[in-house]
């Protein structure tokens, strides 16, 4: 596994019993690392580090319990972020 500096979107469904600031997924190398967070407030995070650029974000909206949702985020280089 390696994040690399390249563009990518990361899509995945999910359903939530309770929201427990508890990791979805992750993986990481020696150099990078890609992280996705339920929170406690409802929300979900996501942390990527390329071993250069640190970029994260959360979902704008409050997800709800017992209801699926399906999540996108991309990650744009050009403008160091994840959105």
């Amino acid at each position: 596994f390696g994040v690399g500096s390249n563009d990518f979107t990361i899509s995945f469904w999910v359903y939530f019993k309770s929201h427990i600031s508890n990791g979805i997924t992750g993986d990481y190398d020696a150099s990078s690392y890609i992280y996705i967070a339920d929170q406690s407030n409802g929300k979900v995070f996501i942390q990527i580090d390329d071993g250069g650029t640190d970029s994260n974000t959360e979902t704008d909206k409050v997800l709800n319990t017992n209801q699926w949702y399906f999540l996108t985020f991309v990650r744009d280089t050009s403008a160091s972020e994840v959105r």
